[in-house]
C-alpha cells in the first residue's frame, strides 16, 4: 500500500532558497507599494466577523459552511492524493457540519469516506443538521452510513476502528469557539485519533486547543495532534503562536469580508510581504516567527489568497517535489 505519510516526509525541504522575506510588522509599515497583510483576529472576533457576515452583508452562513468544508476538501485530495480511505469524525456544532461537507465533497471525488459522529443526529442544529442531511443523501447510495456514537466505550467496536485506521483522519470534533474542559466522549475519540498512525488533518484548529493561546500547551493529553491545519479567513493567535502543527497550516478565504476592523491585534501584528506572484510558481513568503514559517500564495482553485504556514526548515508542501 502507497504510505502516503512518506509524501511529507520526502517533501524538498530547499524551497527557502527561492524564497522572499516576509516579516511582522506594525501598523506604520503595512503601506509600503506592493504590501500584502493580514491580521490575526481573537476567537471572539472571528464569531462576530461570522455575524456580520450574515447579517450584515447578506452572506447565509451556510454558504460559509459550504466553502469552509470545500477548502478542506480540496487540501486532503491536493496534498494527500494517494490517500484512499478517509476517516471524518465530527462533533456535534458547526465544525461538525464543516466536516459533513467535507466528507461529501471526498465522496463525489471517488474517495472511502467514514463518518464518526459523536452524538445523535437530533442534537444537531441550525446548517450543521442540514449538512448532515446532504451527506447522508451522498453516502446512501453507497450503503455507508455513518457510524454513530454516544459513549465513549462505542470507540472501541470493530467499526469505529476501521475509521481511525483510515489513510488521513479530518478531526472535525471542536473548532476555535471551544471552551474547556473536553467532554469524556471528544476526549475519547481525541485520544484514539493521537494514537492512530493517521495523517490528521484538523478543520479549522486541532480539536481541545484554545485558539487564543499564545504558547504552545505542554502536556495536553485532550489537544489532538495535527499534521496540517485548515483554517479561515484569518488566523487566531494559537495558529501562529502555538505550535499546533509539524506541518502546514492553510488560512483560506471563504467568503468573509475584511477583518481588519474587527482584530485588536492590528496595531501590534500582521503578516505583511512584498506583491503576491514575485516569488517563485505560487508567489510564496516566508517569514520566521519563532521556529514558524509562515508561506503566502497566490489563488488557488479560485479561492484567491492562501497563508500557509510550518514549522522549522520543513517544506511547505509536495507540490514542487
Amino acid at each position: 500500500m502507497h504510505d502516503v505519510g512518506r509524501e511529507r516526509r520526502e517533501a524538498k525541504s530547499d524551497v527557502l532558497s527561492a524564497a522572499f522575506e516576509l516579516k511582522f510588522c506594525d501598523e506604520s509599515s503595512d503601506h509600503r507599494a506592493g504590501c500584502h497583510s493580514m491580521k490575526i483576529v481573537t476567537a471572539a472576533e472571528m464569531r462576530e466577523i461570522d455575524r456580520a457576515t450574515s447579517e450584515r452583508f447578506g452572506v447565509p452562513s451556510i454558504h460559509l459552511m459550504e466553502n469552509a468544508g470545500s477548502t478542506v476538501a480540496r487540501f486532503v485530495l491536493s496534498d494527500y492524493p494517494h490517500a484512499e480511505r478517509v476517516g471524518v469524525v465530527c462533533g456535534k456544532g458547526n465544525n461538525g457540519g464543516d466536516g459533513f461537507v467535507v466528507a461529501r465533497k471526498l465522496i463525489e471525488a471517488g474517495r472511502a469516506v467514514r463518518v464518526l459522529l459523536l452524538c445523535g443526529p437530533e442534537e444537531l442544529r441550525g446548517d450543521a443538521a442540514i449538512m448532515f442531511q446532504k451527506m447522508l443523501g451522498s453516502l446512501r447510495p453507497l450503503n455507508a452510513a455513518p457510524l454513530i456514537v454516544h459513549e465513549a466505550s462505542g470507540l472501541d467496536a470493530s467499526a469505529a476502528g476501521e475509521i481511525f485506521a483510515a489513510d488521513v483522519i479530518v478531526d472535525a470534533i471542536l473548532g476555535t469557539g471551544f471552551r474547556p474542559p473536553v467532554s469524556p466522549l471528544y476526549a475519547a475519540a481525541i485520544g484514539k485519533m493521537n494514537a492512530s498512525a493517521a495523517l490528521i488533518v484538523a478543520v479549522d484548529i486541532p480539536s481541545g486547543a484554545d485558539a487564543d493561546a499564545m504558547r504552545p500547551r505542554a502536556g495536553a493529553n485532550d489537544q489532538a495532534r495535527a499534521d496540517a491545519v485548515v483554517t479561515f479567513t484569518a488566523p487566531r493567535p494559537a495558529h501562529i503562536f502555538a505550535a499546533l502543527t509539524a506541518g502546514p497550516t492553510v488560512i483560506a478565504p471563504i467568503g468573509c469580508f475584511d477583518t481588519r476592523a474587527f482584530s485588536e491585534y492590528a496595531s501590534r501584528f500582521c503578516f505583511a510581504g512584498c506583491a503576491p506572484g514575485t516569488g517563485r510558481e505560487q508567489g510564496q513568503l516566508w517569514t520566521r516567527a519563532g521556529d514558524r514559517r509562515i508561506a503566502w500564495q497566490s489563488g488557488r482553485g479560485g479561492d484567491g489568497g492562501i497563508f500557509c504556514a510550518s514549522r522549522g526548515r520543513r517544506a511547505l508542501d509536495n507540490r514542487h517535489a
